[in-house]
């Protein structure tokens, strides 16, 4: 017998988690109130004291880190491009 995981939007993560960050109810309290295993709050929690930073960092350096991205994506394509190519020239040099 297969169990299905829950899925829990962005939105219910994060105001569960700030809410077991802030103490207003007992962690055992938030999951029994939201049906939330004990694991799955503290990766939630951890999750968002680590994200916590990058909003805090410099729009400039927000955006080099998303231009940098963007560039390892396009040399990315670039390469599935380029290795296209070259399957489709062996395949037809083989006779497929």
């Amino acid at each position: 017998m297969t169990t299905k995981h829950k899925k829990y939007d962005a939105k219910l993560k994060a105001k569960v988690a700030l809410s077991s960050l802030k103490e207003t109810k007992t962690d055992l309290e938030l999951c029994s109130e939201y049906q939330i295993p004990k694991s799955t709050l503290c990766e939630w929690k951890q999750k968002l004291c680590e994200g916590a930073e990058h909003l805090f960092l410099p729009e400039g350096h927000r955006n080099r880190k998303s231009k940098e991205l963007e560039r390892h994506v396009e040399m990315l394509q670039k390469l599935i491009g380029e290795m296209a190519i070259e399957n489709n020239f062996l395949k037809k040099k083989l006779g497929r």
